[in-house]
């Protein structure tokens, strides 16, 4: 079965969409010197054609334009006809994602839907506010916070990622530790998903632990260095604690060193990986 825009303009229209949501997702180096030539042929593939100067002859005529709206067995065929495209060599999920994401074989109303609702995870399927300027989402693989531009604007550079979207693995932690006020029982999990911590015990925190925790979560937002370090090289919850329990406080605080912590918070991840 074909996929049939209404019209030359359309067809353009759902090219261009699909190639920018190509180079938004990061598959620009695929797409190389190929640029807007490739994507047309790959599309006009996937809808069926052997060619787009094939499809763009068919929809300068007589025709009744066909979409993808509601048929999700279409959906499926131009998927999978996408990924046996020759030299696209991405999963079935990825170009779900770019189909979905882009609009291309969709009505013009859906496609401005699922434009509105796009996130590099997919399409919006569930959306809550989790704090001013903050919204949890998740889509059908993946999921993630939102941010407003105002709050992306407030997010150190130590902590930013340099988008409005952080992915529900490991990036949400740096919108906890920079908005510690929203986010006050995440601090454990933060130290956790950075590799700031290493490990966790599953009993019951004490007062020591506790303290450490907001100490290294304090840390990490201000990007200034522990007065003290555990010497291991995974440092669990417990090689903190004793680094740091006898340590000198102000006004019943730790202080910290002057120097800059990590450039990135991301770092600390980077360092254990390379050590494993």
């Amino acid at each position: 079965m074909l996929v049939i825009p209404a019209h030359t303009i359309e067809a353009k229209e759902m090219a261009n969409a699909l190639y920018e949501e190509f180079v938004n997702l990061g598959f620009d180096e695929l797409i190389g010197s190929r640029s807007i030539s490739f994507i047309r042929e790959a599309m006009s593939f996937s809808f069926g054609f052997n060619s787009w100067k094939e499809m763009i002859s068919y929809v300068s005529s007589a025709h009744e334009a066909t979409y993808l709206d509601d048929n999700f067995e279409l959906q499926t065929e131009i998927c999978t006809r996408l990924y046996d495209y020759p030299n696209l060599e991405l999963p079935r999920g990825f170009l779900a994602k770019l189909i979905d994401n882009s609009g291309a074989g969709f009505s013009p109303k859906q496609r401005r839907i699922n434009q509105s609702i796009a996130t590099p995870w997919g399409i919006i399927q569930f959306e809550n506010t989790v704090a001013v300027g903050i919204n949890r989402v998740e889509t059908a693989s993946h999921g993630g916070y939102i941010l407003s531009q105002t709050r992306q604007q407030q997010m150190p550079a130590h902590l930013s990622n340099g988008t409005i979207f952080y992915e529900e693995d490991t990036e949400v932690s740096l919108v906890h530790i920079a908005f510690p006020d929203e986010f006050k029982d995440e601090q454990a999990d933060n130290l956790n998903r950075l590799q700031i911590v290493s490990y966790f015990t599953t009993d019951e925190l004490n007062t020591n632990e506790l303290e450490v925790i907001r100490y290294l979560n304090h840390c990490a937002l201000v990007n200034r260095e522990p007065i003290a370090s555990p010497t291991s090289k995974y440092p669990c919850l417990s090689d903190w604690v004793d680094a740091l329990v006898r340590k000198p406080k102000l006004n019943n605080k730790w202080t910290t060193k002057k120097n800059i912590w990590k450039n990135h918070v991301f770092d600390f991840r980077s360092e254990i990986i390379g050590k494993i």
